[in-house]
């Protein structure tokens, strides 16, 4: 079907803008990255990255982190983020050494003070042999025990004095005393418990008048014996004492846990998970490109640090993302080709196929300009030790710096290249069934010749990107909180092993919020059947979250390949429906024929797909009719 418009057609409005206004054909974009195959093709490549990303730093050296008191550590991709000035390399490895010094000194405190109280010696030994976060963990796990026992049963016996002391009370108002009298020593309550299980939050608000509310000081019977009344005062201080002493050893597990800091995959990761949601939110909610600049710039930064600091963790990363993405992606590039173009629908398994057909042409076109730069600036080194030599060095450099100075212009090409045009080679594969050089010229071109095409086009996509992102991310918060109202209701009327004042559904998943879809598991505060009908709610939930970031990666190698068509036509004049389909032709036609095997012979549908017709109008325009060849056609016997 042309574009344009037939004779005597009615009036189409919406056909009207494709042809007039073809960026509103990026409008198109959220619909196609809606659909089911492509997103189960995008959680399928998400969860593959992670997987090689998690081993990846179970063989790798943890990042450097400096732990806050009762707040999140930073780590070293934070500190090197918000370095205000440039960060030489040797000055950076210093500053890490002296954040590893440090956190050795805080380990070495947890050890030496009370409760555990090892020798400084025994203490310097157990940070050298790696094993301060196992005996740190070792004594909170007893402390925890102790205490949690002891703070359930003073617990329930102060709720009951509380009552007891109401039922007794002529006071008027003494019911509205008792409720706030166990309202403030349910929080109490909770904040020491949460302080016992690591809780940043529990930890900055916990202070001894809690642990007193809960545990008053011994009444003053004078009927009781002094030995009775002074071993009902020893067993208040003890208790006090045990649970002060559950709440250290938290914190002091707390800092041990945070030293043992996460891999660099996961840190670069998180941070920059963080900077794109972050970014859509200024664009949606501030209406603010600036912010979205600063965590684009802050992602780039991330980069910077990456290869510099972790270089050889770097190129296994580039290597992974390309080779998931050159197969996934491509597969995406193609399935958005056929349907923008010919409104075809092709299914993920026939879209993987042919990823798997171009995956070397997927997986070099963005690294060739990257190679080339390499090379040049080799060449130019090369050239550079020449001016090392005495005396004649200095002429010579003086004489060839010409050379040099085409050389940059040939590394500021490509690199402008590279960064605005990379977008484009998946969509250009994908739509011509060409290979990695033609990618990376039809990329070039496109970009050099309409760079701002190209610009608003790219604005517009992420504009209303955004906006979908956070309508799905929307509708995700709706579904899990829906979920987790409605099988709270019930679940909820046990109360949780450990915390009873709390549901037991809300122990095992936190209600979730618009920024935080599931929030992390206090593990700590679970029994173990807990723990696990937790860590299966992890997963589901997961998939969910998973589902929203696969709709990102849909959406961005969509919209692009829409792109691609869009300045392919102002570029090139080729018609938007002009796709490369050989590949896609015998599966088609041998759908088609399985189709009418299954029909009768007199309800066989008489119709072509529309990749064999345009085979058949080609073959036709190719061959000439009979009747132009100036000679008879011989008769058939």
């Amino acid at each position: 079907m042309s574009e344009q418009q037939q004779p005597n057609a009615p009036f189409n409005l919406g056909q009207w803008f494709l042809d007039n206004l073809p960026f509103c054909r990026i409008f198109k974009g959220f619909r196609s990255a809606a659909q089911p195959g492509k997103l189960i093709l995008g959680v399928v490549g998400i969860l593959v990255f992670l997987l090689i990303g998690w081993f990846v730093d179970l063989l790798t050296p943890s990042v450097v982190v400096r732990p806050n008191d009762n707040a999140p550590a930073q780590t070293e991709l934070d500190i090197y983020a918000a370095a205000t000035e440039a960060v030489t390399r040797d000055d950076f490895f210093a500053m890490l050494q002296r954040h590893r010094d440090r956190n050795n000194d805080l380990l070495r405190a947890c050890l030496v003070n009370q409760p555990i109280s090892l020798a400084a010696t025994a203490a310097d030994n157990a940070i050298r042999d790696g094993e301060a976060e196992g005996k740190i963990e070792d004594k909170y796990e007893e402390c925890f025990r102790n205490a949690i026992s002891v703070l359930e049963a003073r617990y329930e016996a102060r709720v009951s004095a509380i009552i007891n002391e109401a039922e007794k009370s002529d006071v008027p108002n003494a019911e509205e005393l008792r409720d706030d009298q166990l309202e403030a020593l349910d929080r109490a309550y909770a904040t020491v418990f949460a302080a016992m299980t690591c809780d940043p939050d529990g930890l900055r608000q916990f202070d001894n008048g809690m642990i007193s509310m809960i545990i008053p000081n011994a009444p003053r019977n004078p009927d009781d014996s002094a030995e009775a009344r002074q071993a009902a005062t020893e067993a208040v201080d003890s208790d006090r004492t045990c649970i002060r002493e559950a709440v250290t050893m938290a914190a002091a597990y707390r800092l041990a846990r945070d030293i043992d800091a996460p891999g660099v995959f996961k840190t670069f990761i998180d941070y920059n998970m963080n900077q794109f949601h972050n970014a859509v939110m200024s664009i949606v909610r501030d209406q603010s490109l600036g912010g979205a600049w600063t965590c684009i710039t802050n992602t780039f930064t991330s980069i910077c640090w990456l290869f510099r600091f972790h270089y050889i963790i770097a190129i296994i990363m580039d290597i992974a993302f390309l080779a998931i993405w050159a197969i996934i992606g491509g597969a995406i590039c193609r399935m958005t080709a056929l349907q923008a173009a010919r409104d075809e629908k092709l299914g993920p398994m026939s879209a993987l196929k042919f990823s798997m057909k171009k995956f070397i042409s997927f997986f070099t076109a963005p690294l060739i300009p990257g190679i080339v730069i390499v090379i040049v600036a080799l060449c130019m080194l090369v050239f550079s030790l020449l001016g090392a030599i005495p005396v004649v060095g200095e002429f010579l450099v003086g004489i060839f710096m010409g050379l040099a100075l085409i050389g940059g212009f040939v590394i500021a090409l490509i690199a402008i290249g590279m960064i605005g045009g990379t977008q484009l080679m998946f969509p250009t594969i994908a739509a011509e069934g060409s290979d990695g050089f033609d990618a990376i010229s039809r990329a070039f071109s496109y970009l050099f010749n309409r760079p701002w095409h190209l610009i608003f086009y790219t604005l517009v996509a992420a504009v209303y990107g955004s906006i979908c992102y956070v309508f799905v991310r929307f509708f995700a918060f709706l579904l899990l909180l829906g979920v987790h109202s409605s099988v709270g209701m019930a679940v909820n009327l046990d109360g949780s092993s450990m915390l009873p004042i709390q549901g037991k559904f809300d122990a095992m998943w936190a209600r979730p919020t618009f920024e935080t879809l599931h929030a992390p598991v206090n593990w700590l505060a679970l029994n173990w059947s807990e723990s696990i009908g937790a860590l299966l709610i992890c997963v589901w939930a997961g998939l969910i979250i998973a589902m929203v970031m696969a709709f990102v990666v849909s959406y961005a190698f969509s919209v692009n390949t829409i792109i691609y068509l869009i300045l392919r036509k102002t570029v090139d004049g080729t018609d938007i429906e002009d796709v490369y389909v050989e590949e896609d032709v015998e599966a088609l036609a041998t759908e088609t024929a399985g189709e009418e095997t299954e029909a009768a012979p007199e309800d066989k549908p008489k119709r072509k797909s529309r990749a064999k017709k345009a085979s058949a109008d080609e073959a036709s325009d190719e061959a000439p009719p009979a009747e132009e060849s100036g000679e008879p056609e011989e008769p058939k016997e």
